[in-house]
């Protein structure tokens, strides 16, 4: 079980580097394996190549987080009260429609969570692009933060940048304030 959530203490600058060892072309161990199940070498730049980069960076940031996905989940599962799945097992309901009319409802809240701490997470992405492409090829793979990055401290403009972030503050507390509005709605009865 541990093995299972290691990813989720790692800094996402070393999860970055892993990847990126992982897909590096053409010595990366990912290539030998798609090499040997397709039987010849792949020529697929999984860093640089449309739409391998997005992918990479996506496979990188939920293989590191799906674990927290899966605490909250559990946690919500285990405070889910077996008498509500006795009485539906009494009354002959199948499992597809316990899981839709019990377990679903009751998670809801929880899933709700989850998506706003990965969205928050998501939305200010900037380690893994960093390490795996460095924002390119070009700035194919900016994020907002990596822009202001750059911006900021590559280019030196910072005023530009400062008045970005406060920018892009403002818009993700709207935005985040918007989730939690919905979170803490009253429940209908």
């Amino acid at each position: 079980m541990l093995i299972l959530i290691m990813p989720l203490f790692i800094s996402p600058v070393i999860v970055g580097q892993f990847w990126a060892l992982i897909l590096q072309r053409p010595y990366g161990p990912f290539d030998y394996l798609v090499s040997q199940l397709i039987g010849h070498p792949t020529e697929v730049s999984w860093l640089t190549g449309n739409p391998w980069k997005f992918i990479s960076l996506i496979v990188a940031d939920v293989w590191q987080w799906t674990p927290f996905i899966f605490v909250i989940l559990l946690a919500g599962l285990t405070a889910i009260s077996p008498e509500l799945y006795e009485a539906a097992e009494l009354d002959g309901v199948g499992w597809w429609r316990t899981f839709w009319h019990i377990t679903l409802p009751q998670l809801g809240p929880l899933i709700l969570i989850a998506v706003t701490f990965r969205l928050l997470d998501a939305i200010k992405l900037f380690d893994a692009i960093f390490v795996m492409t460095g924002g390119g090829p070009g700035t194919s793979t900016y994020t907002t933060s990596f822009y202001l990055y750059q911006t900021g401290f590559q280019q030196f403009h910072l005023s530009r940048a400062t008045a970005g972030s406060w920018i892009f503050l403002i818009l993700t507390a709207i935005f985040i304030t918007f989730l939690v509005r919905r979170l803490l709605r009253p429940e209908r009865v």
